[in-house]
């Protein structure tokens, strides 16, 4: 299990499959291309953004609100 917090307005937890998560990663970094735009997180995963454009890094599965505000 897994996490985050943003603030004190959202608060999850969440499962993470590290192998899927690594895949993802090595195979977006590789080519260099996630070096401009911001990263963030929300209740579906953490994400890269470039011009509006999302890309998906982490998947989150199992997603439990434990504090919402």
């Amino acid at each position: 299990m897994f996490e985050i917090s943003r603030g004190v307005s959202l608060k999850i937890r969440v499962t993470i499959d590290l192998e899927k998560a690594d895949e993802s990663i090595s195979s977006l970094f590789s080519d260099q291309s996630l070096t401009m735009g911001v990263f963030g997180c929300d209740k579906d995963g953490a994400y890269h953004m470039y011009f509006h454009s999302r890309t998906d890094l982490v998947s989150f599965e199992d997603v439990k609100v434990l504090k919402d505000e």
